[in-house]
């Protein structure tokens, strides 16, 4: 018998927003100017609902995502709630000619994503419990520390997020002299006075890695990220045995071979995904289980409202990554708690969309299937 509360999709919601930030922010591999979203929406015949979003920094990358998701939608209308993974399957059907790398993961993130708020809700749990509840919190660090600001302002968002309780900072590496980098990160440890991470976004070459590595070692950090490129397989083997300190990456990778491959590298010690590259929450489970049988703590990149149910709902969650890119996108954004990452009690993402910031932002909108099921609220 169909349980009452496992309803039909009849309607899915799409809405590109763009929002120019008033400062760029400045990395190893570029800056960045604009938030763009795929704020993504799923209602049921009754009238319930479920919502996802990717992101980018890139108009024309949010457009493509959002105009890849129309027929993957089209797919979904009929779909039980509860079929979360005949749904993510199907998506990967449709597009099995483009491959599952690239941005065409980015909307079935966000449909996936939604299905598994939705099921949630309807399940009346939060996501985290409908996983597994493995935990009840992780420790979070802050992001920040990018390229484009001076070492005084390195120092006074040091000591910011230090009364604020963040268990960790994580700042940004990649200057043209490896000495200043080495200076900002002694300024920033003095200031912050706890650990700290360091992330170079791909800009060492194998040999400047392990030089890096050995001159950040003097900070005892939790770990140096993407030290070189992922794609880079020949400068990545055995990378971690070299190091003086303990390494992450991976939000670039896509697939479960691909988190296989990253692991038999031997290059790191922590793996940490990206909500929209594996594929929403169904691709997170499922890279997931490849890291715990290759004994990599994960970790999340972005997407810290989602990330927290991922991190606590299933084994092997390490570090969630606070960062305030997206809490424009909420009308209720997820807080810490004296540094840590709660999921909260209500049912599903616990998450809903602030309809005054997307539509000032909006770009484009979508509607498939029956528009009269799609909520005005």
């Amino acid at each position: 018998m169909q349980a009452p509360q496992d309803g039909k999709i009849a309607a899915v919601r799409s809405r590109v927003v763009l929002h120019a930030i008033d400062k760029p922010i400045g990395t190893a591999v570029g800056s960045i100017g604009a938030h763009g979203y795929v704020a993504v929406e799923i209602f049921t015949e009754d009238g319930e609902r479920g919502i996802g979003y990717v992101r980018s920094f890139d108009l024309p990358v949010v457009r493509a995502a959002h105009a890849m998701l129309v027929p993957l939608a089209e797919g979904l209308i009929g779909t039980r709630a509860s079929e979360t993974v005949k749904a993510w399957n199907g998506m990967w059907r449709r597009i099995v000619l483009h491959g599952r790398s690239g941005v065409q993961a980015y909307p079935v993130a966000a449909l996936d994503t939604a299905m598994w708020d939705l099921k949630a809700r309807l399940c009346g749990l939060p996501l985290f419990r409908l996983l597994g509840a493995a935990r009840s919190s992780v420790p979070s660090y802050y992001s920040g520390g990018f390229l484009n600001i001076s070492d005084a302002e390195l120092v006074q968002e040091a000591e910011s997020v230090r009364e604020q309780g963040c268990a960790a900072f994580k700042m940004r590496v990649g200057l043209p002299e490896l000495r200043r980098d080495v200076e900002r990160a002694r300024r920033l440890k003095e200031a912050f006075g706890k650990d700290l991470m360091i992330d170079a976004a791909g800009f060492f070459d194998r040999a400047g890695a392990i030089r890096a590595a050995r001159e950040f070692a003097a900070f005892s950090p939790i770990w140096l990220e993407d030290p070189v490129p992922t794609n880079q397989i020949k400068d990545l083997k055995g990378l971690r045995n070299a190091s003086a300190v303990p390494l992450a990456g991976g939000e670039l990778l896509y697939t479960e071979a691909e988190v296989t491959a990253f692991a038999e590298c031997n290059a790191y010690d922590h793996v940490l995904f990206d909500l929209q590259r594996v594929g929403g929450v169904t691709g997170w489970i499922r890279s997931a289980g490849v890291a715990d049988h290759y004994g990599l703590r994960i970790s999340a990149h972005v997407f810290p409202e989602i990330s927290a149910h991922l991190l606590c709902g299933l084994d092997n969650g390490y570090y969630h990554e606070t960062l305030e890119w997206s809490h424009e996108l909420f009308a209720n954004p997820s807080a810490l708690k004296e540094g840590r990452a709660v999921p909260g009690e209500a049912p599903g993402l616990g998450l809903e969309f602030d309809e005054g910031f997307v539509r000032k932002y909006l770009v484009e909108e979508a509607i498939i299937g029956n528009a009269g099921a799609v909520s005005s609220r």
